[in-house]
């Protein structure tokens, strides 16, 4: 991720491709442009199937990856208690045979991994995620270690541990207190803004003040991580790098109309975004390896109520799909309000 000249591997997404098929037939030949331009663009490959399934995903995909000279990245989801949910491998014992099989698909070429989503937001046995008590709480520290280690060891493999976004969890020292006890020290850095919108600008300064934090967490156990503090970590001190999900943030966070909604779920398939900044490993911030598109900007974060009675979503005027369902029209908008644009 640090050498230059990286080049991210992609295969055609096949939702927006079909979706650009079907539109070109109907004649909306400028939509069609569109998805197809949105199809092109390199996706993390989701990994969150069967032993099986995903070690011949993996495999599949490092083959067009080297057949391109190309870097994939994965997005792994099958940790125990996936998102606080009965989601995810049965127990830790099945999670590590199915790293080793993500591992065994990796082998020597080169890949990142972008290691489970809200998997340091949502730890077991705390306030946000009470299932499972101080033994969930242990027993994932450990998973992520392992699969820190297991893939960190892999030659030419990259590895992130997830990060949250500003103000989730509220305080950065917590988040940056996660990420030692999961081996940040063992990773090559964290993630930020998956699935959500915060602009790229804001998430690199934050990026930088968490990885101060983490240093000193990591020197000093337990630090408030009070500004104070992060401004006065040594210009040299070896900083925590990361990347940044910026696949929906083109446009930033939804400023909601003030008292319309009684909880206007900001994150939950808000109108009039688009996506962000393509893949690149060119940030311009020592810190920041890489901009990446980390989940699908054309799926829907599921029903949202806004804190009325349903069924349908009052800003969407309908009942919006299933979580992580292809919802063309969101796709079309967002590719539409892209920022910088995508044609």
């Amino acid at each position: 991720m640090r050498e230059p000249g990286v080049g991210f591997a992609y295969k055609q997404e096949p939702d927006p491709q079909r979706q650009a098929d079907v539109w070109e037939a109907q004649g909306r030949k400028a939509d069609a442009a569109l998805m197809r331009a949105l199809a092109a663009v390199p996706h993390t490959v989701n990994l969150s199937g069967p032993t099986t399934e995903a070690e011949d995903t993996v495999r599949s995909t490092m083959r067009l990856a080297a057949a391109h000279d190309a870097v994939p990245v994965f997005l792994t989801d099958y940790i125990p208690v996936t998102d606080c949910s009965d989601r995810g491998a049965p127990n830790e014992r099945a999670y590590r045979d199915w790293i080793d099989q993500v591992a065994a698909g990796i082998g020597a070429g080169r890949a990142v991994v972008v290691l489970e989503p809200n998997s340091l937001t949502k730890v077991p046995g705390t306030d946000n995620c009470p299932t499972g008590g101080t033994a969930g709480t242990a027993e994932r520290y450990r998973e992520l270690g392992y699969a820190v280690d297991r893939l960190g060891a892999l030659p030419h493999t990259a590895v992130y541990l997830d990060g949250g976004i500003q103000g989730w969890p509220e305080s950065v020292a917590d988040i940056a207190d996660r990420l030692v006890k999961a081996a940040i020290g063992r990773a090559d850095g964290f993630y930020l803004n998956s699935s959500d919108f915060q602009q790229t600008d804001s998430l690199l300064q934050y990026g930088e003040r968490l990885s101060r934090c983490v240093y000193l967490v990591a020197a000093k156990g337990g630090s408030a991580c009070a500004g104070a503090d992060i401004d006065a970590v040594p210009a040299d001190a070896p900083l925590t790098h990361f990347v940044i999900d910026t696949s929906r943030n083109g446009k930033g966070v939804w400023d909601a109309p003030e008292d319309k909604y009684a909880d206007p779920q900001l994150w939950c398939n808000p109108p009039g975004r688009g996506v962000g900044p393509r893949p690149t490993t060119d940030t311009d911030s020592e810190l920041a390896d890489a901009f990446l598109w980390i989940r699908d900007p054309g799926q829907s974060n599921g029903r949202c109520l806004r804190g009325g009675s349903g069924p349908e979503d009052p800003v969407h005027h309908q009942v919006d799909p299933v979580g992580g369902t292809w919802w063309p029209a969101l796709a079309l908008e967002r590719a539409r309000n892209a920022a910088p644009p995508l044609r």
